[in-house]
Formats: C-alpha cells, structure tokens, sequence
C-alpha cells in the first residue's frame, strides 16, 4: 500500500473514514509489507470478481500493498466523463452510480466487490462515463502506473482484466442509447450477471466473454408481455432484476391462466425456441418492472459454431425445461378441480330418488359383478321380505313399519350408508361405501384436496359424501396449487365447500386479488 502519493489525493485517511496522522513534512512513498496490510482491505479485495475469478493469492498481496485508499461522500464525483484516466478504482465499501455527466442518467450501480476505471487504463482512451458516490463509499485506488508494472507478471489476470473491460465497455455504449423508459436502469457487468444463470454453469472463459459482448439490456413494465406463446422465438433472456411469470393461458391477459413458474434474478427463459427451432410453448409477463439482458438467435449459434459440446448441452437442458413444462400443464390440468370436472360435481347434484318409484322388494343387482357381502344380504333381505307382500295393506303394520324405517335410517341431511350404484363395481370401492359415515370422514380429512377430488370422481356414492357430509373440507389447504389458484377459482372453490370449511389456507396464492376475496 502507499502511504503517501500527493499526485493522487490531497489528505490520507484510513479505510474507514478516520484520519490518520498528519503527512510529514517530506512525502515518502514506501511499499507496505503483507504483514502491514490491514486485514479489512484483504477481505473486502477478495469479494472481487476479478481476485475470484483468477484465484491467484499472489497477485491479491501485490495489489492490497499497491493500493491507496480513499473515502467519498454520497453524491461526490470520484471520475468525470471524458477526463484522462490515470487509476482503476476497487470499491471497498459503499456502492457507486455509472451515470451521464448531468447525473441525469444512471447506466448501472455498482456495489462492493465490484471494479471500475479499468477501460480507460487498458485502453488508453479517456473516461467513457461519470461515476458518483451513492453512498458513503470507501475504494481501493491503483494507478496506471502499478497496473502496468503487475499486469505482465501475471496474463492469466490481464486477460480477465481486459475481458470485464471489453463487456462493460460493449454493455455500457448499448446502455447509452437504451429508451427513454429505461433511464433507471441499474445494471451491473454483463459477466457478474451471466455468472449466476444456471444456464452457463461452467462454461469455458473465452464462451462467456463472446456472449457477454453480445448481449443487449432492455426493461419491461409491469403487467408487460415479453413474449408470446406460439410466436416465432429469435431471442432469449436473462433477468437483472425484477420477477416474471410463465403461463400457457390460451390468452396471456387471463388471470387464470396456468402459471408454470415464476422467475427472478438470475432466471432465464426464450432458450427453447433457440434451440430447438419451434414456436414459443408458453407466455412471459412481468409481474414488476423487469431488467433483462438479451441474446439473439443469430449471435449465439455464431458463438456456439466454436463450441460443439456445449450446443448438445444447452440442447439437452432446453428438452428438459419442456418437460417439465409439459409435466406442469398436465398437473395443471389434473388439479384444475373447480373450472372442470371439480365444477361440474358441484353443480351437478343427485337429484332426490322418489319413494314410490323404488321397489322395496326387489334387488336389481347385475349378474355380471361378483359376489359380496352386502349382496349377500340384499338376497337374505329380498327373500325374508317376499312371502310378506300382502300384509302392507293394512294401514296398521305399515305405521310400524314407517316409524320403524325412520329409527335406522340416518339423518336425511347426510348420505345413506348403502352404496349408490358404485361406478367402479370393485371389493375395494364396496369396503369404501360399507364404512361407517364418521370413520369415512376422518380418512378424508387426512387427505389433501386434489386426492380427496380424485376419491369424488370413484362412484356415485363418494361425490354425493364429499358434496354434502357436513364434517368433510372443514380444512382446507390450497397453498399446492397457488400458480393456478386465480379468483374465479376460489369462487368456485367456496361453491364445492359451502359453509363446511372453518379454516382455508391460501399461503403463497399470488394471484388472488382483493376481488376474489370480497367475493369469497
């Protein structure tokens, strides 16, 4: 580090803001050894992507002994657009704003771990824009000079150096001419955000450096489509910030449509249409302002000519995330209970069987089915009750015989026990119906909603208990289904449970608004 360097700084102060001793009489520069390098300065150079993506220990204690530090406050100018560069800065602490000389427009805002001053040093060229502290900011400060003294002993640096300078340069001169719309932007490099996608997961230096080059950034406000299902895709992106939603709604203003997935920093999508040449499988709009940077069709298949391996494996990824597209409409599908078959159920009741249309005498069980128990008494009842026709004209033993029914029949607000023409003829559905009503409503209310639909759709029977048993869906989870869970949705969904359901969690149902729940 150095302790004095007049040229550069007019008083020396420590890291944190606090001034040091007055400067002697006769300035004396002098090279601190690693011991003397404050432990602070050390950790906060190792946050930088340069020092992380080179992983050179050396070159790190050579630079923390070359640098001097400087303290600004919020608003001061640290470079100006179009003065000669002479240093490369190191944020320390704090956090900068890359902006118009008027301070009118802010390209990016870069925080700790992040360099600037760097293009004009490599490429002798003066300042390309205006930095000004945003907040109380501490920076490392090295002079061309000692960056051309460390540079050559160490290539492997410089030629990360030189890249994060090209792809700031290339990002910052498309930034310039961005809409007016996009004046707020705050974005960072192109490679510190390429970094954090998935996507690129260890992909080689020289790759990302070419796609980092060719990416554009671009805004979109809330409620915006970025893209469109069934479109012709040419181009793909990568989120800055801000969230988006994906859904393959057959309108992409519908609030019902199906939400497959939710994006945010760090997230991507357009990678299908690129890379398996078909139209766009779903809809993308923003839920809050979006920052995204984007790469056309055209440059990344000219940057990926040069890497063959890397093309089959963005393939293979791209598949994947279309099945699992896939995978999420069809499970959208399956637990759309309330628009589609759950709807129907609710709406379509049994209608009251009359009395007077049903012999009591007779069991109209099909000879096809097997035997079971309960057949097995219908036969015992028809037999024993036969010989008997004749005496139920006497109005007499029919009154006992009324009050007699009224005692073992169940409450006419529930269910009968006896099975209601069971849709699947099976030994497990007949032990299901053959269950006494409570201990069948205790197995329901240990499942969750989309299996206790799935048990509704089994027979006749089963739809007719969970329609109206009064001790079914008192609890009501719909927190799995929150991506397709809009307001028409819960409206139906009041209309399967009625006044049944005393408590209903809607955790993470992002969709909802204030209109659903008044009418809930």
């Amino acid at each position: 580090m150095i302790l004095q360097q007049p040229q550069l700084h007019q008083q020396q102060q420590h890291l944190w803001g606090v001034p040091n001793e007055p400067p002697a009489p006769a300035p004396v520069t002098r090279r601190l050894s690693e011991e003397e390098v404050p432990p602070e300065i050390l950790e906060a150079l190792r946050t930088h992507t340069i020092f992380q993506r080179s992983n050179n220990p050396q070159f790190l204690e050579q630079v923390a002994c070359s640098l001097v530090c400087r303290t600004y406050g919020p608003r001061d100018v640290i470079i100006a657009e179009g003065e000669p560069a002479r240093a490369m800065f190191f944020i320390l602490r704090g956090s900068v704003d890359v902006c118009s000389p008027d301070s009118e427009r802010i390209y990016a805002t870069l925080g700790r771990g992040a360099c600037f001053g760097e293009i004009g040093i490599l490429y002798s060229m003066p300042r390309t824009a205006t930095v000004m502290a945003r907040t109380a900011t501490t920076v490392g400060v090295l002079t061309a000079d000692k960056v051309a003294a460390l540079l050559p002993a160490y290539p492997d640096v410089e030629q990360i150096l030189r890249f994060e300078a090209q792809e700031r340069l290339a990002l910052l001169q498309k930034t310039k001419y961005t809409k007016a719309h996009d004046e707020q932007g705050k974005m960072p490099g192109a490679r510190q955000l390429l970094d954090k996608v998935s996507f690129f997961h260890a992909c080689p230096e020289a790759f990302l450096h070419h796609i980092s080059l060719r990416v554009e950034p671009r805004n979109y406000v809330p409620n915006s489509t970025i893209i469109h299902k069934g479109d012709i895709g040419t181009e793909m992106y990568f989120i800055v910030d801000g969230k988006s939603t994906v859904q393959v709604t057959t309108h992409e203003k519908s609030d019902a449509g199906a939400a497959v997935a939710r994006l945010g920093p760090g997230g991507y999508f357009g990678e299908i249409a690129i890379l398996l040449d078909m139209p766009r499988t779903a809809y993308v709009r923003a839920i809050t302002t979006v920052q995204v940077l984007v790469l056309s069709k055209a440059d990344f298949k000219q940057v990926c000519t040069h890497y063959p391996d890397l093309v089959e494996r963005f393939k293979m990824l791209a598949d994947q995330t279309l099945q699992k597209i896939n995978q999420q409409v069809n499970n959208h599908c399956a637990a759309d209970f309330v628009s589609a078959d759950r709807q129907d159920l609710s709406t379509a009741r049994l209608a009251g069987i009359d009395a007077n249309s049903v012999c009591s005498t007779s069991s109209d069980q099909d000879p096809t089915l097997p035997e079971t128990p309960t057949s097995h008494l219908r036969e015992r009842e028809t037999r024993r009750r036969r010989p008997s026709i004749a005496v139920w004209s006497d109005p007499t033993l029919l009154a006992v015989a009324n009050a007699r029914v009224r005692e073992i029949s169940p409450p006419p607000s529930r269910p009968s026990v006896s099975p209601v023409s069971p849709a699947i003829p099976t030994t497990t559905a007949d032990r299901l119906t053959s269950l006494d009503p409570s201990i069948l409503a205790r197995i329901l209310n240990s499942l969750d909603l989309a299996s206790l639909v799935r048990f509704s759709l089994t027979s006749r029977y089963c739809k007719l208990f969970v329609d109206t048993d009064e001790r079914v869906l008192q609890t009501v989870d719909v927190s799995p289904f929150n991506t397709s869970m809009a307001d028409d949705v819960l409206v139906s969904l009041s209309r399967l449970v009625g006044g049944r359901t005393r408590a209903l969690s809607l955790a993470k149902c992002y969709h909802l608004t204030d209109q659903g729940i008044i009418q809930l």
